[in-house]
């Protein structure tokens, strides 16, 4: 039975913390050079590393200990195994058990740098992770050569030595210890890794398939000037036992010529070479015969195994499973996670009956957080821990792909009456959709205890429902404030006659005083960078004896970004809030008198948005069906059905919080 990797990895925290440190050390070393100046004998020394190493790991590690494509003289297998250490790459025999059964296994469950996960995995995430196959059976004659078992058993001492303090102790010979560390051990470590590194990834991606199809490797002379010669990546697969990876007379194969020179000084011998005539043969077969979609058949099983953990099945008979009608689907899935999942159903490569169970059976198992992710993803996750992505010019531009769609779809997929784009409120025995968000409505202006008189802020105003339900039945007097100018438009027809304004403003530019401020729908939009932000503006704008009541979808677990599908096609820069960072952000400001999580009936609110957009299509379709090269229709309703799983779930809350400034007596506000 296959376990895929990809299913049962832990993280490997050593391996994440020291490949991050050696990042974060090569990239300071770049600045400190560039400042201090650079210690052009120190960077001569790194070539000479780099090379060193990297012949080590390709002619050594690679195609002797791995595949016994040649024989060598011990000094030539210790100075391997020196400067192989150096990589800090593991011992020779963990990286050739490894890569035995990675030519065993290629494109299947076992392999351990399966390209069937994506580039990231098969680049660098599977380094990160622990690997549960590893045993060394597959290597049991190299533990029979003592010099190969003695580095194995002393490699953690080795690896430091060769690839830090032997390099920087060369370098004080020339004043420059320092430097020889900065560029030996940090910047031509990090070459080196993505040197290798690339052989696992865009040696399978990037490229030709002359000698074979059963597998995604790939030949390719632009790769092989990125990996020191291992780029004819087909050809060795086809042929391992080859101590050639490039065979043409121009190939670029500095190993190959390395090795061949050293047989003539006797150092080498016993070189494998495979007789032309099968070459030959391979590239007549490869040329006539059907390319198999062994890499498709590979992702399916992949893919099988991964939603089997959702109780949901390829084909099979219950609504909640997946028909599909193109096999990229697999690949497209397992490559880019939610967004390949979603726009390979936009692209009709699949179907669901029942798409929003399907979902939430899918966010129940947390599936989405086991796709392994790319390594853009992981930098944008990064990035916006750090910086801002809501700046408020950013935010404006994103504003026109959702909300200013057209007022017409909304219309037609709202209540009638309000147009509230939020969760309605069902539990009270609402019946239809008008019902639920008059009482959401109701809910939270007896949260803010509204009286005649008032005047109330709305942060993030939409089509101005709550402006237009909360002037009618208490008697105040609302702003709000929306970034989409169709929303003002049509929210200040509806609200004619009413003491309302309807402002195309940026929340951070309001100015004066209100008795009381609501913001629903809006928080989700922020970003965790501008929180504490968001609150001091709410806390600026309350008259004193005044209070708050915010309305936001939020999860249980802190995340920095959505993905990627609601953030390309749906809701750019989203991010949907934890109680921990509310609970950062209002410290000091404000006290959290109540709290209601109504996120259960998001679920229905949800679905009678999609029953009544699905009804109004053949209205919408003349205007809409067009866009994204027909593809709107789809991608909305993915959109919604998929949203309702997420609520269903329980992975999606829908949280109200009433917000006192400290000091002030608990207003009336428990209600529900």
């Amino acid at each position: 039975m296959h376990h895929p990797i990809s299913s049962t990895r832990t993280p490997d925290r050593v391996n994440i913390t020291f490949i991050a440190a050696v990042h974060v050390a090569a990239v300071a070393a770049v600045v400190y050079s560039a400042l201090i100046g650079v210690g052009w004998v120190s960077v001569a020394l790194a070539v000479v590393w780099y090379w060193c190493s990297g012949l080590s790991i390709t002619g050594g590690y690679h195609r002797l200990f791995s595949h016994r494509s040649y024989r060598c003289a011990a000094p030539l297998r210790a100075f391997y195994l020196l400067f192989g250490a150096a990589a800090f790459q593991n011992s020779a025999i963990n990286w050739a058990s490894d890569h035995r059964r990675h030519h065993a296994h290629t494109d299947e469950d076992e392999d351990p740098y399966d390209a069937r996960q994506g580039l990231w995995w098969s680049h660098i995430g599977w380094v990160l992770y622990k690997d549960p196959l590893r045993d060394y059976a597959n290597v049991r004659d190299l533990f029979r050569d003592r010099l190969v078992a003695l580095q194995h058993r002393y490699s953690l001492v080795l690896a430091p030595l060769m690839g830090w303090a032997v390099p920087a102790a060369i370098a004080s010979a020339w004043g420059d210890a320092l430097g020889g560390f900065l560029w030996v051990g940090c910047i031509r470590l990090v070459a080196q890794y993505h040197s290798t590194f690339s052989i696992n990834s865009i040696a399978h991606r990037f490229g030709r398939q002359p000698y074979a199809t059963s597998t995604s490797a790939r030949d390719s002379g632009v790769v092989a000037l990125v990996t020191l010669g291992e780029g004819y990546h087909n050809f060795h697969h086809r042929f391992p036992s080859d101590y050639r990876n490039g065979i043409g007379p121009l190939s670029f194969d500095p190993t190959k010529w390395v090795v061949g020179a050293l047989s003539k000084m006797g150092a080498t011998w016993d070189l494998k070479r495979v007789a032309p005539e099968a070459i030959e043969r391979a590239r007549q077969e490869t040329a006539t015969a059907e390319r198999p979609p062994a890499r498709v058949r590979g992702s399916r099983s992949t893919a099988e195994a991964l939603l089997a953990r959702a109780g949901i099945a390829i084909d099979g008979p219950n609504p909640w499973d997946i028909q599909v009608h193109d096999e990229r689907f697999f690949q497209r899935l397992l490559a880019q996670a939610d967004l390949g999942f979603g726009e390979s159903y936009m692209d009709g490569d699949w179907n669901s009956d029942r798409l929003d169970e399907c979902a939430a059976r899918l966010f129940r198992a947390d599936l989405d957080r086991h796709v392994p992710r790319r390594l853009a993803d992981l930098v944008n996750v990064a990035v916006a821990r750090v910086f801002t992505r809501q700046s408020p010019a950013r935010v404006r531009r994103h504003v026109a792909p959702h909300y200013d769609l057209g007022n017409d779809l909304f219309v037609k997929m709202l209540d009638t009456r309000f147009m509230a784009y939020t969760c309605g409120y069902w539990r009270g025995g609402a019946q239809t959709l008008e019902e639920a968000q008059e009482a959401k409505l109701d809910l939270i202006c007896r949260k803010l205890d509204l009286r005649p008189g008032m005047r109330v802020l709305d942060i993030g105003c939409g089509w101005g429902g709550f402006a237009k339900y909360a002037a009618e039945t208490r008697g105040v007097s609302v702003k709000g404030v929306t970034l989409s100018r169709e929303q003002a438009e049509l929210g200040t027809a509806r609200c004619a006659g009413l003491p309302v304004e309807l402002a195309v403003q940026d929340y951070r530019d309001v100015t004066g005083q209100f008795d009381r401020v609501v913001s629903i729908g809006c928080l989700e939009h922020i970003g965790h960078k501008n929180h504490r932000r968001f609150f001091e503006v709410v806390r600026a704008r309350l008259a004193d004896g005044g209070h708050a009541v915010v309305h936001f979808i939020g999860v249980g677990r802190t995340e920095y970004r959505a993905g990627r599908f609601l953030d390309k096609y749906v809701f750019p820069l989203v991010n949907l809030p934890s109680v921990a960072q509310i609970g950062q952000a209002i410290d000091g400001l404000f006290i959290l008198d109540a709290v209601q999580n109504i996120g259960a009936d998001y679920d229905r609110t949800l679905m009678e948005w999609n029953a009544r957009f699905q009804q109004a299509w053949p209205e919408l379709k003349d205007r809409y069906g067009s866009l994204l090269g027909g593809r709107f229709k789809r991608m909305f309703e993915f959109y919604l059905l998929v949203s309702a799983g997420f609520a269903r779930s329980r992975r999606a809350q829908v949280w109200h919080m009433v917000l006192t400034p400290p000091g002030l007596p608990q207003p009336a506000c428990r209600h529900s």
